[in-house]
């Protein structure tokens, strides 16, 4: 990495606010685009990145030996960096980067307008949720942030719809963590009794039961029963030992079963049917669930 005042033998790119992932591998969109996360690989470059309408975090999944730069407002880091460091660029502050050999990222960034993460600090009942304000971060190593970032890759890495409630899910998660950890709020302690009553909880399961085939999102079956995302996770993990996600996917291998045992279905068909992408998507997750493949299934008929 070369800093930019003593080398300008690498051109400054000055980013578009409104266009900051570049070299973009794979994408993907939640919470009806107020969260973006994408996978992408630059080349050696500098570039600057004003203010946003976006908070913007990095992981790093490469690993650079030679000097890079990294300065978000008046706060700066130059040195070596190893995969899984991660920086944080608050919306209102500056950024400044410089690297001399190829970085390859995930991109994480959210919206404050409308504001993703007071929406989640107000389902948290988070302290402050009106005026949250995230602190810059630079170089850092976050296990729980390690974990989520390999997640959020796996899922951005098939190039299908689908798995809304799961991409949602994780950018809950990440956004708790967040404010939990690099905001200046600080979460009231949340009490959750009981789970979801009977009839909140068949009203859910109906409700997967008629659109199983479509891609749910974890938004819809909370609005369903008319609670907040997260009180609506921890209540239902309550009610069913499972989270939502885990539950969907249960219930679509069980109807898969039963037509692959007592119809003449093409597999992929059943896949569909069924919501999931594709025939490769069913076998993954009826291998992990029941220890076979589809076609090993319709051979018990």
């Amino acid at each position: 990495m070369r800093n930019r005042e003593a080398d300008e033998s690498l051109p400054l790119t000055v980013v578009d606010p409104n266009n900051i992932n570049r070299g973009i591998v794979a994408q993907k969109i939640a919470h009806q685009g107020n969260f973006i996360v994408s996978h992408h690989v630059d080349p050696d470059n500098q570039k600057e990145v004003a203010s946003t309408n976006h908070h913007w975090l990095y992981y790093l999944l490469s690993d650079s030996h030679l000097q890079q730069i990294t300065r978000i407002g008046d706060r700066e880091y130059t040195g070596e960096t190893k995969r899984g460091a991660i920086c944080l660029k608050p919306s209102s502050y500056n950024g400044f980067w410089s690297w001399e050999d190829s970085d390859e990222c995930l991109s994480l960034s959210f919206e404050i307008a409308p504001d993703f993460l007071r929406k989640i600090a107000l389902e948290n009942d988070f302290a402050n949720a009106d005026s949250v304000e995230i602190l810059p971060v630079l170089n850092k190593h976050d296990s729980h942030l390690h974990n989520l970032a390999m997640l959020f890759q796996q899922e951005i890495a098939h190039t299908q719809s689908g798995n809304q409630m799961y991409i949602e899910s994780l950018s809950n998660m990440l956004a708790v963590h967040l404010l939990r950890h690099y905001s200046t709020s600080r979460a009231k302690v949340a009490e959750y009794t009981g789970g979801l009553p009977l009839y909140k909880l068949k009203q859910v399961t109906d409700y997967i039961d008629t659109y199983l085939a479509n891609d749910i999102s974890l938004g819809e079956l909370a609005s369903s029963v008319k609670l907040s995302q997260s009180h609506f996770s921890h209540l239902f993990r309550q009610s069913t030992g499972q989270s939502p996600y885990q539950f969907l996917t249960q219930q679509r291998i069980d109807r898969a079963k039963k037509l692959l045992l007592k119809q003449d279905m093409a597999i992929a068909d059943v896949a569909i049917s069924v919501g999931f992408y594709d025939q490769s998507h069913l076998s993954r997750h009826m291998k992990k669930l029941l220890g076979v493949s589809p076609r090993q299934l319709q051979q018990q008929r």
